[in-house]
């Protein structure tokens, strides 16, 4: 008798985090999303799981930034899409990380 054969894939860290802030901010984030980013309808504390330039993206408003977690695979042209968008816009970068390195400074 033989077994089934399996495998086990660690996806924990499939996820790139970016954080935004400036001015500009919500304006660059509106010409590629579909959500309605108005203040008086995605405030502070909202959060929705969304396309960006055609990109997967969970993004949250938070205080004094904007959070998008995109998948690794496609991190590098949303990085590209935003930097080549947002260049007039005032955007200012946090250097991507994991979600695990990102998750483990937010609780520190």
């Amino acid at each position: 008798w033989r077994a089934p054969g399996g495998a086990a894939i660690d996806q924990s860290s499939g996820l790139q985090v970016l954080q935004l802030a400036g001015a500009g901010v919500r304006d660059l984030l509106s010409c590629g999303c579909r959500l309605d980013l108005d203040p008086s309808v995605f405030g502070v504390g909202a959060a929705a799981a969304t396309h960006l330039a055609q990109v997967a993206v969970v993004l949250a408003a938070l205080s004094d930034a904007w959070l998008l977690l995109t998948p690794a695979t496609t991190a590098r042209h949303l990085r590209e899409w935003l930097q080549a968008t947002g260049a007039s816009r005032g955007l200012q970068w946090w250097p991507d990380q994991s979600i695990d390195a990102f998750l483990s400074k937010e609780m520190a």
